[in-house]
């Protein structure tokens, strides 16, 4: 059996919808996640997507659901001071990967274009593109690279010479549930060394201004005025990272190849895309048949929603209401072993957890990231935690938030609001440590006994340690000074690290 050499791979796709608004003018939807980074030894890889705000003043992480449109405007014209182009519906998407692990590595940035984007050949001039895709000239990668590091932090080796080997092949097409794409691969020749960044391979997409839409026919046009061959009005953009350690290879092609059996084009074939939905129908059936769902609006749903076998759901800053989820036991969403991710959870009594209805258990690991759980009594319930680890990260609950079963929690930038009025507690599992990172609790006037604080920390039948590192109470910093003053301390030991 052979051993393969691969440490690390990531994923990350820009789902473009297509939405016909009157007369003919095109018009696109666009969502973006980033999936699952697989990892094993000592590489670590993070695909980082970025866009100007609004505003046009700061970076901020790539946002789900903006509109594309045809361009306005040259997208070579004026650049601002980020080094990127003004022209009017020019849709940011800065994509650069980030080593996090502790030994250098070959990596390998990869655009999938859908081959509609093209009218014709390999020979062809950039006027012959549907949808166009920019990445920075050397002199606006120095710049982009200043703002990126100003902001973020990431360290970039300051050559900025766009020190990659850029391949394609427009003859050979590859299929990717049912859709065929060309494959653009950008190798980064050096070595990227830990705890630094590659590049900024791609600053944004835009569409041609001359493709239209034909309602009488219900087809997209291409800029030669003909019907566009394989689009339907849903166009995707897949992006990936590959990775692996330089140190038993001598050049970047040698040790990718290796890592990953072969050319580029026979790994990412064997890549699934994520299922898009936008009904409950649609959510249920895809969460038990695919690995990553994401939600294209905001969905109500009859009962609690269950991710399950290490599945993801991102919720792509939507919203999942849950209308029947006044029962004592349901949960507004349920993972057993996976991830869920940006999304809002209401309607139901308990927000997140498992066990109740359903007699659900986790089976393994469960992440939380950037959910925000609403008008629920309890923030968080998970009833039988089968000794696996809870990770939440950015998140906001309610008051009651009660864990069982686990084997060990991180909190890490979570706020923990008083908005249901209720017993406000975190009561973890036994003789398990839960630790709570830059995390802020709010009291509230339930349960209040003569004027004393309510907010209880406790544990389930037994011993547990909560640790606080950098925690707030009401906007003041918990000490070991203040600590039992602000809280109720039952069967629990907690220690505070500032």
């Amino acid at each position: 059996m052979k051993m393969k050499k691969i440490l690390a791979m990531g994923a990350s796709f820009a789902l473009v919808a297509a939405l016909a608004i009157g007369g003919t003018m095109a018009y696109f939807t666009d969502d973006e996640t980033v999936t699952n980074i697989a990892v094993s030894g000592k590489v670590n890889v993070e695909l980082n997507e970025l866009q100007r705000n609004a505003e046009g003043t700061a970076l901020e992480k790539f946002e789900q659901g903006k509109d594309v449109l045809p361009i306005v405007g040259s997208a070579q014209g004026t650049a601002d001071e980020y080094g990127i182009t003004t022209a009017g519906n020019f849709v940011d998407k800065i994509v650069y990967a980030t080593n996090t692990g502790t030994t250098d590595a070959y990596m390998r940035i990869i655009v999938a274009i859908p081959t509609w984007a093209n009218t014709a050949t390999e020979n062809d001039t950039a006027s012959a593109n549907n949808l166009h895709w920019n990445y920075p000239s050397v002199t606006n990668q120095t710049t982009l690279q200043g703002k990126i590091t100003e902001q973020y932090g990431n360290v970039f080796d300051g050559d900025s010479e766009n020190s990659w080997e850029l391949s394609y092949d427009m003859n050979n097409k590859v299929e990717i549930d049912g859709a065929k794409y060309w494959l653009f691969s950008f190798t980064f020749e050096e070595a990227i060394p830990a705890g630094e960044s590659t590049d900024v391979v791609m600053t944004g997409f835009y569409l041609d201004q001359r493709v239209d839409y034909d309602p009488d026919t219900n087809q997209y046009i291409d800029v030669n005025g003909r019907p566009i061959e394989d689009f339907n009005g849903v166009v995707s953009i897949p992006v990936y990272v590959q990775a692996v350690q330089k140190d038993g290879f001598t050049d970047a092609e040698t040790a990718l190849k290796e890592a990953f059996d072969g050319d580029v084009e026979d790994w990412f074939s064997n890549v699934a895309l994520p299922a898009v939905v936008a009904d409950a129908d649609s959510l249920e059936e895809a969460l038990t048949t695919e690995e990553y769902v994401i939600l294209n609006d905001n969905i109500n749903v009859g009962d609690q929603v269950f991710v399950v076998n290490g599945g993801t759901l991102d919720g792509a800053g939507n919203t999942l209401t849950v209308s029947s989820g006044t029962a004592a036991y349901e949960s507004g969403l349920t993972v057993t072993e996976g991830i869920a991710k940006n999304v809002t959870v209401t309607g139901a009594f308990r927000g997140l957890g498992v066990g109740g209805s359903g007699a659900s258990e986790m089976t393994g690991d469960v992440t939380y990231e950037n959910v925000t759980v609403t008008g629920a009594t309890y923030g968080v319930n998970i009833g039988v935690g089968n000794a696996h680890k809870l990770t939440m990260i950015d998140c906001t609950f309610g008051d009651w938030n009660s864990y069982s079963g686990l084997g060990e929690a991180t909190f890490t930038n979570c706020t923990f609001t008083s908005d249901n009025h209720y017993y406000a507690s975190q009561r973890i599992s036994a003789n398990a440590t839960f630790t709570y990172t830059n995390c802020e609790f709010e009291q509230n006037t339930y349960n209040n006994v003569n004027g004393d604080n309510n907010y209880y920390l406790n544990s389930y039948n037994g011993t547990g340690t909560i640790v606080l590192e950098n925690c707030t109470m009401n906007g003041v910093l918990i000490t070991t000074d203040n600590v039992d003053d602000l809280f109720q301390i039952e069967e629990v030991t907690v220690v505070v690290n500032n």
